[in-house]
């Protein structure tokens, strides 16, 4: 069993929203998805779930291998089941592990299985026993075909049971022909979400009764529900509801079309009058009112073949996205037909989900692009490098020119760069230096990095602001107001003033790294495949736990999570915010406490979007980076024209990334948004990193700190992985130290 105990949350943690399960306790003796599925619902729910599994454990962790494939590899399907549990391994068949089973339900509130009905008799677990002797318990079992009847012990799975012996796929073909490959776990979800609904009454009846007792469902049962339609017409005028291919279908308006990029959409206009004239007008065909065939819902009913014709004709002559527009101003109802890979990316299927990436068309394929977009430069990510080099991510050059307009939208400086063989060559051309502005912010650059780097060279930066040197090196305005804040504004985040503010010394380390010269490079596949990459060495990967406080107990670290559950650990790292594990470490000292509170933040807004409003007014001046300067903002607003820096979608239609938008885009060419927070950098912070290494190297420490407000530097993702490695090493040594 895992190194964890249990107990009842108190009463200020279920007021604080620890679920509505907590207190709850539920023991799961189930394996491959319906039984698991629904432990996993509950477990969401705060409940405490402990997971009971047969000596082999539960089948579902090596499916991957049983097909032959990696047996080391995540397995996805088992990790979405079975999030927020914990297990422990018992064999039932053996006198000392069924009596330890027993005591476990004398604490439980719910049992949740899916094993056959006789196998659970014969262990004596089946519910008439189990229910006399644990009365409060409530017993939910899910099996194949019911509790009853003489195939109550077949074996089942969804594919079985659901699926076919139900009569669904038979419903999803039309007559005569075979149906396709199914999907696996579908049938075990429903069914899990069912039991879970009768659980949920249960427990309410219990409330009033003080017993528990059975609750039961099947997949038998639950594939029958699925297609009540059918069988109420079966039942009522004793036929079959028959399902047609989609070109002799008898419902035009409940179709579905392709479009003229090869997308696929489903018109679900089921109100046929009402929405007849809608999409007439959305297709811009009102001729086909006044056509004898289509006169009315009967005619149309009988012409329903001649009418797809007529809908495959005109959807194909336009992409889906202009479709969108017209279908949205007419008030057309419909949905896209979406990949899985869609799916991910489609914010409203995640709601409250801060998303890392999109995904986007090019070429008629689905290209990721982050959010908010993630480059870097080798010189000043030396970290960061080798540990894609290491995971063996694809890296690629990417432009990252750069534009500056004013309130006005007119542009006052720029600079191109060519990337040769990993260097970055910024130019100008004769056209922009032939404006006064620009010349005065060419020198101000020009003076500002001569400056800077003979003031680190002289070890003369230390304590002072970038307000404090560009006064003292008595800059041009022009420069430090048009080019210097807005750019250090955008890249740490923060607004002008705070810029003023930024620690000359951070800003000369960025500079003195060759941001300027190196070619800015970006993971070729996105931040998505870097996290696949990072966790496919990882044997546990808990997500959702919950973790509600951390502190030190004796030698182990005990991890607080909803519901009660209490883990212990060895170590603990808090890669987190320093705000966020203030709130969590509950044990701090007040030196720890000072230390976190030194780090302050902001937020960051990004917009991925279509619009070109917010882009300079003439396209020949856009460039990779656009930025926008305006007096009456504290913060400029920048936006990355994405076919500039990602190769894959040079030939798609424009994409835009806004950060920190001073104008909102279109709602209709929204596509993402994101808030963030970014770590400010100021005197304070300096301070605190001094003080958070020496805590650190303190002896005894199992607590760790880590993130990219917790290194030197400006605060990006190179800081995050620096950070992580010093932690890594210093726990590693430990262990090693202790350990001989």
């Amino acid at each position: 069993m895992d190194d964890s105990s249990s107990s009842a949350p108190s009463a200020e943690a279920v007021a604080a929203g620890a679920g509505p399960l907590a207190g709850v306790r539920v023991i799961e003796l189930g394996v491959w998805v319906a039984g698991p599925a629904a432990g996993g619902i509950m477990a969401d729910w705060g409940a405490d779930v402990i997971k009971v599994e047969p000596a082999g454990g539960d089948p579902q962790r090596a499916v991957f291998g049983s097909v032959g494939l990696d047996g080391s590899m995540p397995v996805p399907p088992f990790e979405v089941d079975n999030r927020g549990k914990r297990s422990m391994v018992l064999d039932l068949r053996d006198f000392d592990d069924h009596a330890v089973f027993d005591r476990l339900l004398s604490t439980a509130d719910v049992l949740v299985t899916n094993m056959r009905p006789g196998a659970l008799e014969r262990l004596e677990l089946g519910p008439d026993r189990v229910c006399d002797r644990h009365p409060r318990l409530v017993y939910g079992a899910i099996s194949g075909y019911g509790l009853d009847g003489e195939d109550r012990d077949r074996a089942g799975y969804d594919i079985g049971a659901f699926w076919a012996r139900s009569g669904l796929a038979h419903t999803m073909v039309p007559p005569g022909e075979m149906p396709p490959g199914l999907r696996s776990g579908m049938g075990d979800h429903q069914t899990g979400m069912t039991l879970v609904a009768g659980v949920m009454a249960k427990l309410f009846e219990r409330e009033r009764t003080g017993r528990g007792g059975l609750v039961s469902t099947s997949l038998l049962r639950t594939g029958m529900y699925s297609i009540a339609w059918d069988f109420g017409i079966q039942l009522r005028f004793d036929r079959r509801e028959s399902t047609k291919p989609r070109d002799r279908s008898r419902a035009p308006l409940v179709n579905s079309y392709r479009t003229g990029d090869d997308r696929v959409f489903w018109l679900i206009c089921l109100e046929a009058d009402r929405h007849w004239p809608k999409v007439l007008a959305a297709l811009g065909r009102p001729d086909l009112a006044g056509d004898a065939r289509f006169v009315d819902a009967t005619a149309r009913l009988e012409n329903a073949v001649a009418l797809i014709a007529e809908f495959d004709a005109g959807f194909a002559t336009r992409p889906l996205a202009e479709w969108a527009e017209r279908f949205d101003e007419h008030d057309v109802w419909w949905a896209p037909v979406q990949s899985i890979v869609d799916v991910i990316a489609d914010p409203q299927a995640q709601p409250g989900f801060v998303a890392s990436s999109v995904s986007v068309q090019a070429g008629g394929q689905p290209c990721r692009v982050d959010v908010p977009l993630r480059v870097f430069y080798p010189g000043y990510y030396p970290t960061l490098t080798q540990l894609y080099a290491d995971l063996g991510v694809q890296t690629e050059p990417v432009s990252y020119a750069a534009t500056f307009t004013g309130d006005d939208g007119q542009v006052f400086f720029r600079w191109r760069n060519l990337c040769l063989g990993g260097w970055s060559l910024p130019f100008m051309l004769p056209h922009d230096l032939a404006e006064r502005r620009a010349r005065s912010i060419a020198r101000g650059a020009l003076a500002f990095g001569r400056q800077l780097r003979q003031g680190v060279a002289r070890g003369e930066l230390a304590g002072v602001t970038i307000g404090q040197f560009v006064q003292d090196q008595r800059l041009a305005g022009e420069f430090v107001d048009g080019l210097l804040l807005p750019t250090i504004a955008t890249v740490g985040t923060c607004t002008l003033q705070d810029a003023l503010a930024y620690p000359a010394e951070v800003v000369g380390g960025y500079l003195g790294a060759g941001v300027v010269r190196q070619s800015v490079r970006r993971a070729r596949h996105g931040a998505d495949d870097v996290a696949t990459r990072l966790l496919a060495g990882v044997a546990r990967v808990q997500c959702q736990a919950g973790v509600t406080a951390v502190e030190t107990d004796g030698h182990r670290v005990a991890v607080h999570r909803q519901g009660g559950v209490t883990e212990h650990f060895d170590h603990v790292v808090l890669a987190t915010q320093a705000n966020q594990a203030l709130a969590l470490w509950h044990d701090a000292t007040p030196a720890e406490r000072q230390v976190l509170q030194a780090f302050r933040y902001r937020t960051l807004d990004v917009v991925m979007h279509a619009d070109p409003a917010l882009m300079p007014a003439h396209r020949r001046d856009w460039s990779a980076v656009n930025a926008r300067v305006s007096p009456a903002h504290e913060r400029p607003e920048s936006t990355i024209w994405i076919n500039a820096v990602q190769p894959a979608l040079r030939h798609a239609a424009p994409l835009f990334q806004t950060v920190q938008p001073q104008r909102a885009p279109r709602d209709e060419h929204v596509i993402a948004t994101a808030r963030f927070e970014r770590p400010m950098v100021d005197a304070a912070s300096q301070h605190a990193l001094v003080a958070l290494q020496a805590l650190a190297a303190q002896p005894g420490r199992r607590v760790w700190l880590c993130g990219s407000y917790a290194q030197a530097g400006v605060p990006l993702l190179e800081s995050a992985v620096r950070s992580a490695h010093d932690v890594a090493a210093a726990i590693d040594s430990r262990v090693t130290a202790s350990s001989r």
